[in-house]
């Protein structure tokens, strides 16, 4: 599944152009750009992918949020911006308060941010506590941008980046100053002001000088100061990842995408790497079924993707059909093989007798509804259901209520591997024929204590078979194996460096496919 947007109607689309012109007026009229930013911010930066609570879904207009101490002045923003809410009943809070944000950027100088309507408002405020404290350091900034938040280091980084608009105000941080000479402009003059040290009358707080001192913060402070080019790059990503936090989607995986079917697995491959999708959310395996060798096929051929995220599912699956279809009515089924598969039994009993095999569940689903399918019934999710305006005839008819699918998350660029939470790395690699090869190759990383949550050997398919030297009158043809592993630990971790250079040292090919948090929640 590849990531789109919610769909908005045309009047939406309107009002949000016409709320963009009204709030370009009211920030050039108050100079409360600094301030719409933070309102932006503060409202996205609650979000938090362990509990899937909190984001930017409107919730900073309750005074329980306002009154958290961090959000302190944000009550002007709220009240600043309510006549022209007002004025655009359509609009949800959410939305309204994250376009503040990148208008506030746009207006100030900043790069172009991508905003996609459709967020929903929520009425429960998140807990107080979830928003970055300025007085601590780099472990405290990863905590709540990475572990809280799911933020990248390079998104913490030019997300700071953003405070050189503003200022503080003491009775409100507990700090007083701007963090540069013209705090109404951005541009990059805060990774400039950060390197050139402390002066008189600016400001640097201890989570600004963190920076500094991490190995992988400043190395992209110093490139953010050398090239603003670079530093607007990135900020607009890093705004827009924040500004998306937590919307509902692929759907355990990406709370912030909205997800379209692919025909083929290949076509969610190839929508990633012709960006046409930022992310693909593909089955590896199941609990029943075993592997989705398409897949592991698919990943050695399109080298330029690379996996960076894992997510397991309980099976649910539902027999659909289109409205006004009994079960009666149908004579086949149509989904993809191992849902079939897992649903034999259960289609059996209801007198289905036909099975039509297709390359995704929720395309079956969809040309099912296209073409007005009478005899025909979709196996499939009930998310499937939903988008395509499907009857659900019955839920749960997999055989087996112990079943679990293992999905992967594909991306063009590998996320930077982390060693304080669980990892998994997987490689795919090739060996000599001969005896102890293999015992060899998995001795590098028992030797380690690395222990291996999976292995599995394919053909080779562009050279399938080998010549065998066996001392025989006529050579002996082998197929020759690729070994896919998956390792119980990070790129990041030195002792993961070194096994894999070891056996880098006599492995005939060697790939590492992506290094990636391990899903420890329940499916």
């Amino acid at each position: 599944m590849a990531k789109a947007y919610p769909t908005v109607s045309e009047d939406y689309l309107k009002a949000v152009d016409k709320a963009k012109r009204k709030l370009r007026g009211l920030i050039a009229e108050k100079n409360c750009a600094p301030l719409m930013l933070r309102l932006a911010w503060h409202s996205a930066g609650t979000f938090d992918v362990t509990t899937k609570t909190g984001g930017p879904f409107g919730t900073m207009k309750c005074p329980a949020e306002l009154a958290h101490g961090a959000n302190a002045g944000l009550d002007i923003a709220v009240r600043l911006l309510e006549p022209i809410k007002e004025q655009f009943p359509i609009l949800s809070y959410a939305d309204f308060y994250q376009l503040a944000g990148v208008v506030a950027v746009e207006v100030t100088g900043g790069p172009d941010v991508p905003f996609h309507p459709g967020r929903e408002d929520k009425p429960e405020p998140p807990p107080e506590g979830r928003l970055p404290d300025a007085t601590q350091g780099c472990d405290h900034l990863r905590q709540v941008f990475s572990t809280q938040m799911g933020l990248s280091d390079q998104d913490i980084v030019a997300l700071s980046g953003g405070h050189t608009l503003g200022r503080c105000h003491k009775d409100r941080s507990g700090f007083e100053g701007a963090w540069t000479a013209n705090p109404l402009i951005f541009d990059n003059s805060y990774f400039k002001e950060l390197l050139s040290g402390e002066k008189e009358g600016l400001l640097q707080l201890p989570s600004d000088k963190a920076l500094l001192s991490d190995p992988s913060f400043r190395p992209l402070v110093e490139k953010y100061a050398a090239d603003e080019d670079a530093f607007f790059a990135d900020y607009a990503e890093a705004h827009l990842k924040l500004s998306e936090l937590g919307e509902a989607a692929a759907k355990k995986a990406y709370p912030s995408c909205h997800t379209v079917p692919c025909e083929y697995f290949e076509t969610a491959f190839q929508a990633v790497e012709s960006c046409v999708a930022d992310r693909a959310v593909l089955p590896l395996e199941n609990s029943l079924g075993g592997s989705i060798h398409r897949n592991y096929d698919l990943l050695l051929r399109h080298r330029k993707l690379h996996i960076v995220g894992e997510v397991r599912l309980a099976v649910r699956h539902c027999l659909l059909a289109n409205q006004g279809i009994k079960i009666e009515n149908l004579r086949s089924a149509m989904s993809h093989p191992q849902a079939l598969a897992q649903c034999e039994q259960t289609l059996t009993k209801l007198g289905i007798e036909h099975r039509e095999a297709v390359d995704d569940t929720a395309g079956a689903a969809k040309l099912i509804a296209e073409q007005r399918l009478q005899d025909t019934g979709a196996v499939a999710s009930s998310l499937a259901a939903e988008l395509y305006g499907l009857n659900i005839l019955a839920e749960n008819i997999q055989d087996d209520t112990d079943n679990v699918t293992r999905f992967m998350m594909l991306a063009r660029e590998p996320i930077i591997p982390r060693t304080d939470k669980p990892f998994k790395t997987s490689i795919v690699f090739s060996l000599e024929e001969g005896p102890g090869q293999l015992f060899k190759a998995l001795a590098v990383f028992a030797l380690r204590k690395i222990n291996l949550t999976k292995m599995e050997s394919r053909p080779h398919k562009e050279r399938p078979l080998r010549v065998a030297d066996d001392n025989c009158s006529a050579p002996l043809k082998h197929f020759d194996y690729l070994f896919y592993v998956d390792l119980e630990a990070s790129m990041a971790d030195p002792n993961t460096q070194n096994a894999l250079g070891n056996l880098k040292e006599f492995a005939t090919f060697l790939r590492v496919l992506g290094s990636y948090p391990t899903d420890v929640s329940e499916a």
